[in-house]
């Protein structure tokens, strides 16, 4: 087989030019150990080619040059009938006035002349009677110093002295050219003789500590060279951590303290006291105790960890490895060696962002970047024998195994904070800035109906306090101010998130139930709701009436009531041109709303409602079906509204809790509303009684005249007469 040569031998191989490894002397004496290895190959092997250049390569070039003279002179007389060879070691070599090595072709030809000569054994004993003193000369500089990053491996994962030899001698033929060009040579049955013979171990142990199920192949620390010979080698997260010198302690290396100055109660996020006190118990164990946190980001799960870990009065450690990032194969093996390092009594471990590494489907995501299948054997031991609690969190499960996600003990699935999460947040966050009680009322309730997340808060925390200082930390920052540059802070990054800014006025700081001209007390829907949510039951209510009897902006007033997000959907958001299409949006939007915790609110419903006994084709059967079975299987509020009632069908009426007819205004309610929206217009009691004869005024009239006469009128130029006679076209 050709070989590239290098075109010098070295000065000094393996001391301080090694371009893979940079150790000082002394820092692990493995130049000694490679001498072992190249005396007891040469038992085994011929002196080919490859052999050849390991020898050269071994011993300093001022030392080979006498060995190889006294090589060329043993087999003298074999050279005489190889013209060329001859020629050119007279040149160099068997010069008598200024004797040289040869070129590197030149030297293993030699070689092989000697290999199928007599002398043969005469060389091989001269080459492993230098290497012997090359040995001691290496153990008497360096000592006989330990290899420390194999034997943080050897601790981490519980190796022997058989396994350490074994792993210590893959990795010098991967970092050792020559070597591993002689390896590569073998067969695999050379290759377990081979072994055998430079570590001293017989062949059918080396065989034994290389199958499937022994330690170094079953994590990973070694893996099967598929190729012309099927081979063993260092894997490559292995070989990356063996490679890198001066090491700090893992504990350093992988690892953050977390500080626990800024905790939010646990009561706060929305998780039920039981699955907290759960928690609360498996992290209050040693040994392997896998919490997962899982949910969409920005949903609190890493707030929520490290307020557990503080009612634990643990300390906190966060691993911190640029590899899992650049989706590295060394993220398991770091991981490993950094839960070795962690006192286990006072620490948590979180590790967040853990897809990368949970990511043990064959088909996931992740797996096309690198990940393999057999990783999920490493990470399954892990999590089985892991020294200490660990909180782990992902934004999916999708990429996680079966096998995997069962060596949780817990599991807590977070979904959209609501408005009443937010607003607590933000007020905890705010407390320790100077701010009116007004302001900090209006940031508040802003921070809930924009649906920001913790990060947002925090940002607007940090905004505040720089405000205060370039203000010279006077007692209370001016309310225009702040409000200012709350308002840029929130909404730029609810635009960042969601792509639109949502209206920041409040339903419920305008609402009035009193309006409302309803079938059932408003009054009465919105504390079977509040029931609901307390019982963790279902709540499914159909709103009737026509348009703009106040539906839409009752359920709205009805989830920021609660402290729940309203999520609107209608017609265009469900159905689809395409087969199959209609029914998957269906269940999205329940899974979503499920997920999420959010009032459901589906608007338009007879557009899908309809009785199937007139259905004309199969898919509108199909999707009423779909959506009798969303329906059934809903746990949480659900709100449809129409003003076709008639044209459902009849099992989606008995699929609701109940029936809520909206009406016009009556009586009553017709002052209330004028006063809302025309507040410094006086109407009589022939005004009102002549809106109220017309009988069909509702909310949404009213409001669509306001917003009119404020557009295109001067509205302290309005009057009485003005308002009743729009409002009676």
């Amino acid at each position: 087989m050709s070989r590239r040569y290098r075109n010098n031998y070295r000065d000094d191989p393996y001391g301080k030019e090694d371009t893979l490894r940079k150790r000082n002397s002394g820092a692990w004496n493995y130049q000694s150990i490679l001498c072992g290895y190249v005396f007891n190959i040469l038992n085994i092997s011929r002196l080919n080619e490859s052999c050849a250049m390991l020898a050269c390569s071994v011993i300093p070039k001022e030392r080979l040059l006498p060995l190889l003279q006294e090589g060329a002179k043993l087999v003298e007389r074999e050279l005489e009938s190889d013209d060329a060879l001859r020629e050119e070691l007279e040149d160099t070599l068997l010069n008598s006035d200024k004797p040289s090595l040869p070129a590197k072709p030149d030297a293993a030809a030699l070689f092989a002349v000697i290999d199928s000569s007599e002398h043969r054994d005469k060389l091989i004993s001269v080459l492993q009677t230098e290497l012997i003193m090359l040995a001691d000369e290496y153990n008497q500089l360096n000592g006989s110093s330990s290899f420390q990053e194999l034997e943080k491996l050897a601790a981490a994962f519980e190796l022997d002295i058989e396994d350490r030899n074994i792993l210590q001698c893959l990795y010098l033929i991967e970092l050792v050219e020559e070597l591993n060009d002689v390896v590569s040579d073998w067969t695999i049955r050379d290759f377990f003789t081979g072994i055998s013979t430079a570590i001293g171990l017989s062949e059918y142990e080396v065989q034994t500590r290389l199958s499937p199920r022994a330690k170094l192949i079953k994590y990973e620390l070694v893996d099967e060279r598929w190729g012309r010979n099927n081979t063993f080698g260092v894997s490559n997260q292995t070989f990356a951590f063996l490679s890198i010198t001066a090491r700090e302690n893992p504990q350093d290396m992988f690892l953050d303290s977390v500080p626990l100055d800024e905790t939010y109660p646990l009561e706060s996020f929305g998780v039920a006291p039981e699955s907290t006190n759960a928690i609360l118990e498996f992290l209050s164990r040693t040994g392997s105790n896998n919490i997962l946190l899982f949910g969409k980001e920005g949903t609190g799960k890493t707030e929520y960890a490290k307020s557990l870990c503080k009612a634990r009065g643990k300390k906190l450690v966060r691993f911190s490895d640029p590899s899992v990032k650049n989706r590295n194969d060394s993220s398991v093996l770091n991981l490993i060696l950094a839960i070795q390092s962690i006192p286990t009594e006072e620490y948590i471990l979180l590790v967040d962002e853990a897809e990368e590494i949970l990511s043990t489907k064959a088909n996931s995501f992740f797996s096309f970047f690198g990940a393999r299948e057999s990783s999920k054997s490493r990470v399954n031991e892990l999590l089985d024998f892991a020294k200490c609690p660990i909180i782990w969190i992902v934004n999916s499960t999708a990429g996680i195994d079966d096998s995997t996600l069962r060596r949780f003990c817990f599991a807590e699935e977070f979904r959209s904070l609501t408005p009443a999460i937010i607003r607590g947040f933000t007020q905890q966050y705010l407390a320790s800035i100077p701010l009116s009680q007004a302001a900090r009322e209006k940031i508040i309730a802003l921070a809930g109906r924009l649906r920001l997340n913790a990060s947002s808060v925090r940002y607007i925390r940090d905004s505040l306090n720089s405000m205060l200082k370039e203000a010279g930390n006077q007692e209370t920052l001016p309310d225009d101010a702040v409000l200012s540059r709350v308002r840029a802070v929130f909404e730029s990054n609810v635009r960042l998130l969601t792509g639109e800014v949502p209206n920041a006025c409040t339903t419920v700081d305008e609402y009035d139930l009193d309006i409302l001209n309803t079938s059932v007390d408003a009054r009465t829907i919105l504390d079977a709701v509040r029931r609901a949510g307390e019982r963790r039951i279902p709540a499914r209510f159909l709103f009737t009436g026509a348009s703009g009897t106040g539906k839409t902006e009752f359920a709205r007033y009805i989830a920021e009531t609660v402290g729940r997000t309203l999520t609107v959907k209608q017609a265009s958001d469900i159905l689809s041109p395409w087969v199959g299409m209609s029914e998957s949006n269906v269940a999205s939007i329940f899974r979503d709303a499920e997920r999420d915790g959010s009032v459901l609110f589906i608007d338009e419903a007879d557009s899908f409602f309809y009785d199937r006994a007139g259905a004309a084709r199969s898919w509108e059967r199909t999707l009423v079906n779909e959506f009798l079975t969303r329906i059934e299987n809903f746990s949480g509020v659900l709100i449809c509204a129409t003003n076709a009632p008639d044209r459902l069908d009849a099992a989606f009426e008995r699929r609701f809790h109940q029936t809520v007819q909206f009406g016009a205004l009556d009586i009553d309610a017709i002052p209330r509303i004028l006063r809302r929206y025309f507040p410094t217009v006086h109407f009589t009691e022939e005004d009102l009684f002549d809106l109220y004869t017309c009988g069909q005024l509702t909310p949404g009239d009213v409001g669509a005249l306001a917003g009119r006469i404020a557009l295109f009128s001067d509205p302290s130029a309005i009057t009485a007469q003005y308002v009743v006679r729009e409002l009676r076209k």
